[in-house]
């Protein structure tokens, strides 16, 4: 039986690569874009092992590596100005070395390496094919790697645009959804005691519905505020958190404590980070009274209550349904008519030096603590939702900018108990 030449096995390889390229147009993830573009590289273009490296903070992240690779995924061992894939990164020409070992140019990871294609990807990163071969890669190598980098860095662009649009029609659904939900009770409201005046003159009634007004105009700004920021961030630089901690407390304009002991630094955009911190700070500040006497408590008494003495009940009996609708609208808009102890998103008109705020250093980043009443358990995924707060003035829209802002840099957030038995937001940067 004969043997194929090499015509027939470079046609057979190309073949290949076009099926391999068509299964790119088809990914919908950045992930599966990855495993096609690796499997291409080790089942199609028979290179031993292969990874894919992102530029991002003039680091390269390993994204996605073949199985047996003497390199992992999520290492970050080389500046991309650094090595043949940084010389690759930054000439935007391909790099060939046919022993890495001997090569001055080279920093290869593993002495199992021997030669190395890296290949630059435009300004998204490198393709690297690794081998313990000497003299392993040719011409007819970078042409077929080239052609399948050019699909790639397509399928890419697609992917990203597509997921954009993705999460801006989510965004959208979510804007909808809060602008329908928390604006009918105080539109309700309003509407309800203007016509309460109308027919009495009755100067709370116009009181009332005016605080309704600013409680949606309140919304709104929040609500435009977040629409407008999205999930991007601007340049980015080295920025210490104790100066952008200073600036936001600066801005939040309150008289509680604050005790900033953080010495890291972050990459990230000054002008968001110092937003997310006083969106953390005024979630402490607000949430920090838990005094059974608070201002929401009172509201739930003057608005309505389940109790048959209650004010609402007697206007009821004075003025009609008309009244008893709006009141127990404006007492739904007010917040809970349960007079337990308010929890910690309950609690409203706050006395801000009733709680002490402390900014410090994690091994992975940084937090902010404060020695209020904390947040139970059960409720500490939900507070990152957007519009979620049963707080009578609240937005739900503060913590839901800090998760956006934390996403937008690649960071986590996660809510839980300072030492003090308050609320700990700690934030990952690393």
């Amino acid at each position: 039986m004969s043997q194929p030449t090499d015509l027939a096995i470079a046609q057979s390889r190309l073949e290949r690569l076009h099926e391999a390229t068509s299964r790119l147009h088809a990914c919908t993830t950045r992930a599966e874009a990855y495993d096609v573009v690796i499997g291409t590289g080790v089942d199609v273009l028979g290179f031993d092992w292969c990874c894919l490296a992102e530029a991002a903070d003039d680091m390269f992240e390993l994204v996605a590596v073949s199985d047996g690779a003497p390199v992992t995924v999520g290492e970050r061992h080389l500046g991309t100005d650094e090595g043949l894939a940084g010389e690759a990164y930054q000439t935007g020409t391909p790099v060939r070395a046919d022993d890495a070992r001997t090569d001055d140019a080279a920093e290869p990871v593993d002495d199992a390496i021997t030669s190395v294609l890296s290949v630059p990807i435009e300004d998204w990163g490198v393709f690297q094919c690794l081998t313990a071969e000497r003299d392993a890669f040719d011409d007819a190598d970078l042409q077929v790697v080239e052609l399948l980098l050019t699909h790639a860095a397509e399928a890419f662009r697609r992917i990203d645009k597509e997921t954009e649009l993705r999460r801006q029609n989510e965004r959208l659904d979510e804007f909808t959804s809060v602008v329908s939900h928390d604006l009918r009770s105080p539109l309700s409201v309003a509407r309800g005691r203007l016509e309460l005046y109308r027919e009495s003159g009755d100067e709370e009634d116009l009181a009332a519905a005016e605080a309704a007004i600013d409680r949606i105009e309140t919304r709104l700004e929040a609500l435009l505020s977040l629409a407008r920021q999205g999930r991007t961030v601007g340049d980015r630089s080295e920025v210490a958190v104790a100066d952008a901690a200073e600036a936001a407390w600066e801005n939040v304009d309150a008289h509680a404590p604050i005790s900033i002991d953080a010495g890291s630094t972050v990459r990230a955009d000054r002008t968001r980070l110092v937003q997310l911190l006083e969106n953390l700070f005024r979630n402490a500040v607000e949430h920090g009274s838990t005094s059974p006497g608070s201002q929401a408590h009172q509201d739930a008494v003057e608005h309505g209550s389940t109790s048959p003495g209650s004010q609402a009940h007697q206007d009821a009996q004075e003025e009609g349904s008309t009244r008893t609708e709006v009141e127990a609208d404006d007492a739904a808009e007010h917040g809970s008519m349960d007079h337990s102890t308010p929890t910690r998103q309950d609690a409203g008109g706050h006395d801000s030096s009733a709680v002490s705020i402390t900014v410090g250093d994690t091994d992975e980043g940084f937090y902010v603590a404060d020695d209020g009443p904390g947040i139970p358990p059960g409720d500490r995924e939900d507070v990152f939702e957007l519009g979620h707060t049963t707080r009578e003035d609240g937005t739900g829209f503060g913590l839901a900018i800090v998760q956006t802002i934390a996403e937008a840099h690649g960071w986590t957030v996660t809510a839980g108990e300072s030492a003090a038995g308050g609320a700990r937001f700690e934030v990952r940067t690393a």
